[in-house]
């Protein structure tokens, strides 16, 4: 179908004109085509500005003429990192509690994260007290880990987001 319409198109614009030569004659006039409206609409531009009076004005002018801008803002500051308290670490932006004795002597648990961290979390009796489903950790609430729990059907594991001891 495109070949019977191309071999249309080179009749029509002349006789032993390839397919290449059309193709190129085609891409490279558009494309000429296209800056020269590019160079049309910038010294139109730039003869708008010669109008004008003042000198401030005018440098203006010519130099967003040109296509030149003002200066970008600076950007925003990093934020300054999170610093956790003796005994926790940071995970996905939250302070959690390490998984050792401190955390069993809480009546915590260790509990580990879809990635794979271990952290203190509450001891929780049941799957009802944890019933949001998650993929990441940005599924959960800044008090809580999308962790691992057998809470699937047929107690398969499960990602949940379980909440971190405090």
């Amino acid at each position: 179908m495109q070949d019977k319409a191309f071999d249309h198109l080179s009749r029509v614009m002349g006789a032993e004109v390839s397919r290449r030569s059309m193709l190129r004659a085609l891409t490279g006039g558009g494309l000429s085509l296209g800056l020269l409206g590019w160079t049309a609409g910038h010294d139109a531009a730039a003869k708008s500005c010669k109008q004008i009076k003042d000198k401030k004005k005018r440098k203006k002018c010519f130099a967003n003429a040109q296509g030149t801008t003002a200066p970008l803002p600076a950007p925003a500051p990093a934020p300054a990192p999170i610093t956790c308290p003796s005994g926790t670490f940071v995970l996905a932006g939250r302070c959690a509690p390490v998984c050792a004795q401190v955390c069993f002597d809480r009546g915590g648990i260790c509990a580990e994260t879809f990635d794979g961290f271990q952290f203190c979390a509450p001891n929780i009796a049941s799957c009802a007290a944890v019933p949001k489903v998650c993929s990441s950790h940005a599924d959960c609430t800044a008090q809580e880990f999308c962790s691992l729990a057998g809470c699937g059907p047929n107690s398969e594991i499960e990602n949940r987001c379980a909440p971190i001891l405090n």
